[in-house]
């Protein structure tokens, strides 16, 4: 999606807004340039740390949460073409980070049922925007299911019926 801003007054208000926010290397170049332009100074964004929003709004943009259906395994993860921006995640959220296998790109990544539940408690102060949040929401219900071995479950037992349910209602959110 693109947003033109032909207005200099308003023009410059959303540059106020958003200096000290940036925290791409690209985007600060771009700002700084803009910065310059206007004879503004650039304000570096502040280390990261656990209560910051700004990683809902990473997450909605960059984000997943996945679930090996096999064996219940959860995953929340971010991809970027470098791992610039998500380093600084292990350090506050916990998780590593990877070359993704899959394409040009680094992967920040949790499976931890601890990391993932403090995400799940970050992102209640701090919600996801996108249909994203409906699968965070199912979090819970798939570690309930999981202690009870439905993942596990004989066919046909009402365990293994709860468990098709809730991946049905898993499937249903696209990532």
């Amino acid at each position: 999606m693109r947003y033109c801003l032909r207005h200099k007054a308003g023009f410059l208000a959303l540059v106020n807004d958003v200096n000290g926010l940036i925290r791409d290397s690209n985007r600060l170049v771009q700002l700084n340039k803009i910065c310059i332009k206007y004879d503004l100074t650039l304000i570096y964004p502040e280390k990261l740390s656990y209560d910051s929003g700004w990683l809902a709004g990473f997450f909605d943009a960059d984000g997943s949460v996945t679930i090996n259906t096999t064996n219940g395994q959860l995953a929340i993860n971010i991809a970027q073409k470098t791992a610039e921006l998500l380093q600084p995640l292990v350090e506050v959220y916990g998780g590593s980070v990877y070359i993704n296998r899959s394409g040009p790109s680094f992967k920040w990544y949790i499976t931890k049922r601890e990391d993932i539940l403090n995400m799940i408690e970050y992102f209640k102060k701090h919600p996801a925007r996108s249909e994203k949040k409906n699968r965070l929401h199912l979090i819970p219900k798939c570690y309930e299911l999981k202690d009870l071995k439905a993942h596990k479950a004989v066919p046909g037992t009402c365990l293994e019926k709860s468990w098709r349910y809730f991946i049905s209602k898993w499937l249903k959110y696209e990532d």
